[in-house]
C-alpha cells in the first residue's frame, strides 16, 4: 500500500483513513487465499489518493513507466540527522538555495533533487498514476515482480466488484 502524501496537507490521520479504506481489499484477498482461489505468485499494488476520505472508489489498473532522474545540488542547508537517507534534503522542483558559500571544501553540503521526470505518455487511461491522481484507489495486479499477465485482470475486476 502507498499513499499519495502532500507535504503541508496531509496528516498522520489521513495515513489512519489511507488505511481503513485498504481494508476491505485485504480482507477479500484473505477470503480468496483461504479459498485456494487467489492467483498463485501474483500481489497486489495498492496506491490511496491525498483525500482517501472522499476516493471516487477501487480501480483495476496497468502499472505506469514512472522515470526519474536524481542529481546532487550543493546546498547551505542540513536536515536534522533523524531524516533517512532516503528522504533527507530531497528536493522535488524546489527552489535553489541561494548564496552558497564554496570557501571550504570540507564543509561543503549536497541535496538530492530531482533533475528530470517522466511518464510514458502513449500508455492508456487506466494507468495507475493518472487514475489516482483523478482520486481513485489503485489496485494494481503484479505477478513475478513484473507487470501481471493479461489473464489475471478479469479475476481482480470481478474480486472487486464484490467489494
Amino acid at each position: 500500500m502507498s499513499y499519495n502524501w502532500v507535504a503541508g496537507q496531509s496528516s498522520v490521520n489521513d495515513l489512519k483513513v489511507a488505511a481503513e479504506v485498504c481494508i476491505p481489499l485485504i480482507n477479500a484477498v484473505m477470503v480468496e487465499i483461504k479459498s485456494g482461489t487467489y492467483p498463485k505468485g501474483s500481489f497486489l499494488n495498492i496506491d490511496v489518493p491525498s483525500d482517501a476520505a472522499h476516493h471516487k472508489g477501487y480501480k483495476i489498473t496497468k502499472q505506469g513507466k514512472y522515470m526519474a532522474r536524481i542529481g546532487w545540488e550543493q546546498t547551505v542547508y542540513q536536515k536534522p540527522s533523524v531524516e533517512s537517507y532516503q528522504t533527507a534534503s530531497m528536493d522535488i522542483d524546489g527552489e535553489k538555495d541561494r548564496d552558497i558559500d564554496t570557501s571550504s571544501a570540507n564543509d561543503l553540503l549536497f541535496k538530492r533533487v530531482i533533475v528530470k521526470r517522466s511518464y510514458d505518455e502513449e500508455e492508456g487511461e487506466d494507468m495507475d498514476y493518472k487514475s489516482l491522481a483523478d482520486g481513485y484507489i489503485t489496485v494494481t495486479p503484479l505477478v513475478a515482480l513484473s507487470r501481471a499477465e493479461a489473464d489475471v485482470i478479469p479475476y481482480y475486476k470481478a474480486c472487486l466488484s464484490r467489494i
